[in-house]
């Protein structure tokens, strides 16, 4: 690979498994630019690879604890920090947004019952959550903005909104 004209390196892999690939190749000396699967900002990617294996290294998400633009984001980040002392995770803030669409769905359903909820659910459009503004789609589907996180040794440095 260092010898190969390789402008940068996919990894497909979950955190730690993408973490202990990422500290081998840092170790065999490419310093390439990574593109990572996975939530590679996970406390278990940093004590994995090391902090100076994680620069230039890239993954998509759903949630940046930089990118809180929003009041509902930056309240989110706040109690969480409060509660536990640290940033959340991807998978906190999407459990924190499956909740608000969940009452958005349970406050705008005519009557309380399935389809009334499925019915709300469907129309959720701009909604300001913790990782951001999402839509429900015509297939049910979320809809919203990945973001390219850039690590630098082993913290979030910057965020790229990339759209639908």
């Amino acid at each position: 690979m260092r010898s190969s004209p390789t402008d940068v390196v996919y990894v497909a892999a979950q955190a730690p498994e993408a973490a202990s690939l990422i500290r081998t190749l840092r170790e065999a000396g490419i310093d390439n630019p990574i593109l990572a699967s996975g939530d590679m900002n996970a406390p278990a990617a940093n004590e994995i690879a090391g902090p100076d294996a994680l620069n230039r290294v890239y993954f998509v998400s759903q949630f940046s604890a930089l990118d809180t633009d929003n009041a509902v984001a930056q309240n989110f980040l706040n109690a969480y920090r409060q509660a536990y002392g640290a940033d959340p995770d991807t998978h906190a803030a999407m459990a924190y947004d499956a909740i608000l669409l969940a009452i958005y769905g349970i406050d705008r359903a005519d009557e309380l019952t399935g389809i009334n909820v499925q019915r709300a659910l469907a129309t959720a459009r701009h909604i300001d959550g913790a990782g951001g503004k999402f839509s429900i789609g015509q297939g049910h589907q979320v809809v919203k903005d990945a973001l390219v996180v850039e690590l630098a040794d082993g913290a979030p440095v910057s965020v790229t909104h990339v759209a639908p």
